[in-house]
């Protein structure tokens, strides 16, 4: 708005004219002198008789008063009057001149007295007021001007007129105004993890009343290029809460109040930092791969950065078999480097499909769960046996085997066969053992010994490798008729005495029954068969007496089981003689006796005169101690048996006529020296052993491992 007056008296278009006319009140409308937006002009004129008195002995009337005119010019345009016709406040814009304009028409003795709440202008050193006086050709002119209106100009201006005649008197509320100051004691009340509440002191108003407040905000590592976001307050309050932040962040606040005039100044920046809440995004990029038959490899990042909602401490791996509904397992991970994580799950089961969640976690919990992710183990080797193993014997050299596939739990992969372990059993394991594969469930066994029990284990195998063995089953085969007697002997015993000895057959193939002894007298080139003797399965000797020293003896012996008769020896031809050598009817061959048993090595002998008997360890006397005896009937006996007596034992019999020798190779069996133990190598669930055994006679039948967990009890495999 202009601060000057008009060429030639009148009213500049943007100047307010007001004006006073003794006895006439005033009023506000909305037209007045050309070029004003609002005026000022007489709405009610009245006229006073003035007075009468008495003049040189006449009585005359006073002289006329003259109206006196007040004139105010760059006042604001909110200048107006209540509905009574009183003066409301005068509201001029801070820095804008302000001219209070007095004048007197044809009166020029009217005396103009200014007052600025009741203090005479002339008593006042203000900075900025200053009050000109004229005489014109129209009266008198007092004029009040302020310069560059500022605060403390506000105040009642009262305009005093006075002659001779009366006085005037009017006032003029001057209120000048500005924008708010910034407010004062910005500060946090509360903080919470999505809202920050504020409270201010109320600023000074600008002489305006202040319509709100705006809180203004920005992230603290962002500028203040801009206004940012603003929330509004009411001006009668001086607390605000700004919501819909985010969780563990730092913000820089500050505050502007506004009026009618416009934004103050913006109060002194305050940071705070919301609290912190659990993670709203779960972690991302989760990727599960197979390790072992046993493992899974974990791999995740972090959520979104704007969902953390604080320090990511760490994370949650949950796991469960994806066909059970039961909570998840979880384990804990620390947070990587870069605020991902991995993590490997150990101890799960072979060939299982597994389900895999991750969830992160800050000082105030976890937050939501990732998809599952789904990952199946390795293939492994069956770790339960097949079940239900039955075997039956269906000839002396063939048995048939069914079973049933390893429980589900066990298979640890696709079942791709089975392997069947069978072998003759025995008290020790040196024999070896057989296999046959197979897909099906059931399979025939051909080329069995006869007779024989069998220890037959079932396993299955998958891609990984063979499983567990079944615990074994016994079956055996069908009886057959036995082989021959392995050995025969026919001695003169004497000269009207034949003694008949033989050993059993080497494989029985059955229950014996009983042995045949077969005799025929060869004379001549002609045989005559002698009747033939039935002997138990127990007997291995037999003497036939009252033979002719003119004849020769031939003689054969067969053994008998339930099916029938097997083959016979050899025929072996004796004569008797008057003269009997020492001869030894007992057998000699291969012997193998366990270390610290009882030995009895036979050597039954016969002649006439009766044979002196010696024995020999590899060619040099036995002598006879407390262990080692010569029984009467010639038979060496040995307590306690120990390495040292094994060798080459002979028996020699001796009388005039002759001798025999008959020789044991005998082997005792020493228990192996210990091996030593090395581990070769290990993984999660298995170890790789190996070891070592110094040189041994005797040959090693097998070995038997034991092993226990720590604290526990030992086991053996």
């Amino acid at each position: 708005m202009a601060a000057s007056r008009a060429a030639g008296g009148q009213a500049s278009a943007r100047e307010i004219y007001l004006r006073w006319r003794y006895g006439m009140s005033v009023a506000s409308i909305n037209n007045g002198p050309p070029g004003l937006k609002k005026g000022v002009f007489v709405e009610r004129c009245g006229y006073q008789e003035p007075p009468r008195i008495m003049h040189n002995g006449y009585d005359s009337p006073l002289p006329k008063l003259h109206p006196v005119y007040l004139t105010m010019f760059n006042i604001s345009e909110q200048f107006q009057n209540d509905s009574n016709g009183n003066n409301l406040p005068v509201r001029r814009r801070h820095m804008l001149n302000v001219i209070l304009n007095t004048s007197s028409t044809v009166d020029t003795s009217l005396d103009i007295v200014m007052y600025i709440n009741s203090s005479k202008l002339a008593q006042i050193h203000s900075f900025g007021v200053e009050v000109r006086e004229e005489a014109s050709a129209g009266g008198l002119v007092s004029e009040l001007l302020l310069t560059a209106a500022a605060r403390s100009h506000s105040a009642t201006y009262t305009c005093h007129a006075a002659n001779a005649f009366g006085r005037d008197t009017r006032n003029i509320d001057l209120v000048v105004q500005e924008e708010p100051e910034q407010p004062k004691n910005l500060r946090v009340v509360e903080t919470l993890s999505r809202q920050v509440k504020l409270s201010w002191t109320a600023p000074y108003n600008g002489n305006a009343p202040i319509q709100n407040y705006l809180i203004q905000y920005k992230l603290a590592s962002e500028q203040w290029s801009s206004i940012g976001e603003q929330l509004s307050v009411p001006g009668d309050q001086t607390e605000g809460i700004v919501k819909e932040l985010t969780p563990a962040t730092a913000y820089h606040l500050r505050l502007v109040a506004q009026n009618s005039l416009g934004l103050g100044t913006p109060s002194e920046v305050i940071q705070a930092a919301t609290e912190e809440e659990e993670p709203s995004g779960p972690p991302l990029d989760i990727r599960v791969t197979a390790e072992s038959s046993t493992s899974l490899r974990v791999t995740w990042e972090p959520p979104a950065r704007d969902l953390w909602n604080g320090n990511i401490l760490g994370y949650y791996v949950g796991y469960r078999m994806h066909t059970q509904s039961a909570d998840y397992n979880f384990q804990t991970v620390e947070v990587g480097s870069a605020y991902g994580g991995s993590s490997t799950l150990t101890g799960l089961q072979q060939y299982t499909r597994y389900e895999v969640v991750v969830q992160a976690f800050n000082n105030k919990g976890a937050g939501p769960l990732s998809m599952p992710s789904f990952q199946t183990t390795l293939e492994d080797a069956p770790s339960m046996a097949p079940e239900t193993i039955r075997c039956e014997a269906t000839s002396p050299q063939a048995m048939s085997v069914a079973w049933r596939p390893p429980p589900v739990r066990g298979q640890n992969g696709l079942i791709q066969g089975y392997r069947i372990l069978y072998r003759p059993a025995s008290e020790y394991l040196d024999e070896e053992v057989e296999t046959k594969t197979t897909a099906a469930e059931s399979t025939n066994l051909f080329g069995l010994d006869k007779y024989t029990n069998y220890s037959i284990s079932v396993l299955a195998y998958t891609s990984a490798g063979d499983g567990m063995p079944s615990k074994p089953v016994y079956c055996r085969t069908l009886q057959d008729v036995p082989e021959s007697p392995s050995g025969i002997k026919a001695l003169a015993s004497a000269p009207d005495m034949i003694l008949v000895t033989w050993q059993p057959p080497l494989r029985v193939n059955g229950i014996l029954t009983k042995y045949t002894l077969y005799m025929e007298i060869v004379s001549d080139g002609s045989k005559r068969k002698l009747p033939t003797r039935n002997l138990g399965p127990s007997e291995t000797s037999y003497v036939a007496e009252g033979v002719n020293i003119r004849d020769k003896y031939q003689f054969w012996v067969s053994a008998s089981t339930q099916p029938g008769e097997g083959p016979a020896t050899s025929k072996i031809i004796v004569q008797p003689k008057s003269e009997v050598p020492g001869q030894i009817a007992s057998f000699g061959g291969p012997l193998e006796v366990a270390w610290k048993e009882d030995v009895r090595l036979q050597c039954h002998s016969v002649g006439e005169p009766p044979p002196e008997i010696y024995w020999k360890l590899n060619g040099k006397d036995i002598k006879p101690t407390e262990r080692i005896q010569t029984l009467p009937n010639g038979s060496l006996f040995v307590r306690d048996i120990q390495k040292a007596d094994a060798g080459n034992l002979s028996c020699t019999s001796v009388n005039e006529h002759g001798n025999d020798t008959i020789t044991y190779i005998l082997t005792v069996q020493v228990p192996p020296s210990p091996p030593t133990l090395y581990v070769q190598g290990s993984s999660r669930d298995a170890l790789t052993l190996r070891w070592s055994l110094r040189p041994h006679h005797t040959p090693v039948r097998g070995y038997i491992m034991n092993y226990k967990r720590e604290y526990g009890d030992w086991e053996e495999v």
